[in-house]
């Protein structure tokens, strides 16, 4: 069996606290496209934040919980490579890759489960 030189399967355990590491980090929280669209420089942070807010002002009114605290972003510059982001309806291959990030998003963008394959 040959293996791909640079990588190194990691442990059950050190995938479990990866993955409880990015849960922690990043369930319940709006995933922010911050990667520029054709023709376009990549936007600051500040910028895609406020792209974000523009969008989906009534939207983010709407996301407040009970307690009234605006529901936090995270832009998706900040995510390890290898990642993969699956919103309802995506498809996804069926590739095995230990160590890829796939943040599961609803359809308005909050993260509602991580894990690695």
């Amino acid at each position: 069996m040959s293996t791909t030189p640079g990588f190194a399967m990691p442990s059950p355990e050190e995938q479990e606290r990866k993955v409880a590491e990015w849960r922690e980090k990043l369930v319940g929280k709006t995933l922010v496209d911050d990667t520029p669209k054709e023709g376009e420089a990549k936007p600051t942070s500040d910028q895609a934040v406020g792209r974000r807010e523009e969008e989906s002002a009534e939207d983010q009114t709407e996301a407040k919980g009970d307690g009234g605290d605006d529901q936090e972003s995270v832009l998706l510059s900040s995510l390890p490579q290898p990642r993969r982001i699956i919103r309802p309806g995506s498809r996804v291959t069926r590739d095995l890759r230990p160590n890829r990030l796939n943040v599961m998003c609803d359809e308005n963008g909050v993260v509602s489960d991580v894990r690695y394959f």
